[in-house]
């Protein structure tokens, strides 16, 4: 009995785990940088584009959700981008000291214009410093990671502001 109270007790805490995190209870696994110049989602997609030459990160792959979302629906959709950036270099250490390490690079910048107020815009992306904490990944990861975060931040936060 006591076995089957913890196992249901268990699934209750997972799923109100989840249900927060569906909520956007990501806390600090996911980092946000407001858009502090007045651009459009267009330019900001070439911003990102400008700083990852800029910071030597490859830009290796876009999604133009809302695109998608419009030809589904068939309705206009606010603007929603994701943008896959990855130092190859960096990804292929980490492979070669972990191979399932590799899903968790911080490689993903998403943009995302507010439902509530059209026109602002936001930058989201993993923080890498998360992996960090983790006791189970090995030091020379850790490194490796501690090496690539400045860039991206350097990024984003240069999106962020304008820069590009």
């Amino acid at each position: 009995m006591k076995i089957l109270r913890s196992m249901v007790w268990s699934v209750a805490f997972m799923v109100a785990g989840f249900s927060s995190a569906m909520a956007g209870g990501f806390g600090d696994l996911v980092l946000a940088f407001p858009i502090t110049e007045e651009m459009t989602g267009e330019e900001i997609d070439e911003a990102i584009m400008s700083q990852s030459i800029e910071q030597e990160i490859n830009h290796v792959f876009f999604a133009p959700l809302y695109k998608q979302v419009e030809a589904i629906t068939g309705e206009s959709y606010r603007h929603m981008t994701i943008h896959h950036l990855c130092d190859a270099r960096l990804g292929a250490q980490i492979a070669d000291l972990d191979e399932s390490m590799v899903v968790m690079m911080p490689c993903r910048v998403a943009v995302v214009e507010s439902k509530d107020q059209p026109g602002k815009f936001t930058l989201y992306t993993t923080n890498p410093m998360v992996v960090l904490e983790d006791p189970s990944v090995s030091e020379e990861i850790k490194q490796l990671i501690l090496g690539f975060a400045p860039k991206l931040k350097a990024l984003t936060e240069n999106v962020a502001a304008g820069e590009f």
